[in-house]
């Protein structure tokens, strides 16, 4: 519907046009600026986040040069198209409908300062939002991240939600510390 609603705009704003669409998912932390169109990105690509791709394209975020924002934001009438087939997620989806489309996408290492899987609501304690340890790409020990820079891992690994376990109790076969000081299974899912 959200995209619908652009191209709404654009049509009742005659000579009005996006020159980029920031696609997002909705459950995304932001651990820093985001970068700019022109300035800090090729403006001629699909830009995305590069992480775990599951096969595909990383569907946390795309910058999409309005040229190519028809197409990639138009998942539902691709997902209707019979002569779509042979994909298991929607990284391979989204990979399927690029190259039907032509769209030239390039993954970026640490641009994207997000994670996905935030938890917006404050704990009961008051304390911020926190990324649960199973989807913010720490590894322990030792705490590299996988998906962000240095210094945004530092900030991020003040902000998991220690001893937390978003997804359920689960089945851990160990457990070892976290980064924050609480408990944590040593089976994880690593990646965004």
């Amino acid at each position: 519907a959200a995209w619908r609603d652009v191209v709404a705009w654009e049509r009742d704003h005659e000579n009005s046009q996006f020159d980029v669409v920031f696609k997002m998912r909705a459950d995304a932390g932001w651990l820093a600026d985001s970068p700019v169109a022109s300035r800090d990105v090729d403006a001629d690509v699909v830009s995305v986040k590069k992480c775990l791709d599951w096969g595909g394209i990383n569907d946390k975020l795309a910058l999409i040069p309005r040229k190519y924002a028809d197409p990639w934001m138009d998942l539902l009438s691709a997902y209707y198209d019979d002569s779509f087939g042979g994909y298991k997620n929607s990284e391979q989806f989204q990979t399927l409908v690029a190259r039907r489309h032509h769209i030239p996408v390039k993954p970026l290492d640490f641009q994207f300062a997000m994670i996905d899987y935030y938890w917006w609501l404050p704990a009961l304690d008051g304390r911020r939002g926190c990324f649960p340890w199973n989807y913010a790409g720490v590894r322990m020990p030792g705490g590299k991240c996988d998906c962000v820079d240095g210094a945004t891992c530092r900030v991020l690994k003040q902000r998991l939600c220690a001893g937390q376990r978003p997804l359920g109790p689960g089945n851990p076969t160990s457990s070892s510390n976290d980064a924050s000081g609480g408990k944590r299974s040593s089976r994880t899912r690593r990646g965004f």
